[in-house]
């Protein structure tokens, strides 16, 4: 399987995020001082997209809502309450999806 490799932005200011639509080197320059995200290459139960920073609930975890974070050079699920972080690829696990992406961290309270 060939490794897509996309991000996304956010302003700092604004808030606003902005998704790799072009070519990618426009597109980091376009973004110069905003925070960027890498897509993990990976998708969650409904199709939607999984980057770096996004807050995932994994169907068979306790606690369920992880933080995918980029670590010691891989994707990993962090928790802040258990301070527990595993391989992304357990989103998969068995070959059944189970994460579902419920917001990023910039969307949280």
């Amino acid at each position: 399987m060939e490794r897509v490799i996309k991000f996304r932005a956010i302003s700092s200011v604004t808030g606003k995020i902005h998704y790799q639509d072009k070519d990618l080197w426009e597109f980091l320059r376009d973004c110069y001082g905003m925070k960027l995200e890498q897509f993990t290459g990976l998708h969650d139960k409904n199709g939607k997209e999984i980057y770096e920073g996004d807050v995932v609930r994994m169907d068979s975890f306790e606690p369920s809502d992880y933080i995918v974070k980029f670590i010691d050079g891989a994707f990993c699920l962090w928790n802040d309450d258990v301070g527990y972080g595993t391989d992304i690829h357990y989103t998969h696990h068995a070959g059944r999806k189970q994460a579902t992406v419920t917001s990023n961290i910039h969307e949280r309270g």
